[in-house]
């Protein structure tokens, strides 16, 4: 999946998260978008799977205008997508296992083609001993985890993460890193929004997009 910006501002009342934005990802890249809180690196994403329109510029899903796409289409790019939010977003009245599921029966798969690859999943990601907890149950770290699971569950083209390692311990830090990079020597793209100077370090070798004030201070590709 490749998208392309061209331009791009976001203002919220008036004042801009976003300005004038051009940059390129191809399919199979790896690309940190790096800078502080506020920088405006979750906006970013959300223009990506079309949570926030453009007030100015274009954005460019495989060469498709994202603001003349349907609500479907919109629906069908994200199931394109495995989304980690910032807050993780758990179904706090639903298991691990629930959750981590969840996106298979929305899909509509069986019962037993759900059962098989959220298992694996479980195991994949190391929390197969959270499945019957719920997400109040779980520290920081595993709720995490569990949010990170459940994007790779329904195997996405793209993985996207916003701030997926905050107030991580070292150790967890590092399994979510070697997951994401598994899932990308897949040869998938990854978009990680992070100011963890840890993973920044972590991902020496990807693409990077630096943020201040919602405007692009570098770009290394």
């Amino acid at each position: 999946m490749n998208f392309s910006l061209h331009n791009v501002t976001v203002r919220y009342e008036r004042l801009p998260a976003l300005r004038d934005i051009s940059y390129e990802v191809h399919s199979g890249d790896l690309v940190l978008l790096t800078g502080q809180t506020g920088a405006g690196k979750s906006t970013l994403l959300r223009l990506l799977y079309g949570d926030v329109a453009a007030d100015d510029g274009v954005v460019m899903v495989d060469g498709v205008d994202i603001s003349t796409m349907s609500r479907r289409n919109i629906r069908d790019l994200r199931q394109r997508m495995g989304i980690v939010f910032q807050e993780c977003r758990l179904i706090e009245n639903k298991t691990i296992y629930e959750n981590v599921g969840l996106p298979l029966y929305i899909r509509g798969l069986s019962r037993s083609e759900a059962d098989k690859h959220t298992l694996e999943v479980l195991a994949e990601s190391g929390i197969s001993f959270l499945r019957n907890k719920f997400p109040w149950q779980l520290s920081g770290g595993e709720r995490h985890l569990a949010a990170l699971a459940r994007a790779l569950v329904k195997q996405p083209d793209v993985l996207v993460t916003d701030e997926v390692t905050g107030n991580l311990d070292s150790e967890t830090r590092k399994k979510v890193a070697a997951i994401i990079r598994e899932f990308h020597k897949g040869g998938r793209t990854v978009l990680m929004a992070t100011h963890d100077i840890e993973m920044i370090e972590m991902f020496s070798d990807a693409n990077t997009l630096e943020l201040r004030e919602g405007e692009v201070v570098h770009a290394h590709v």
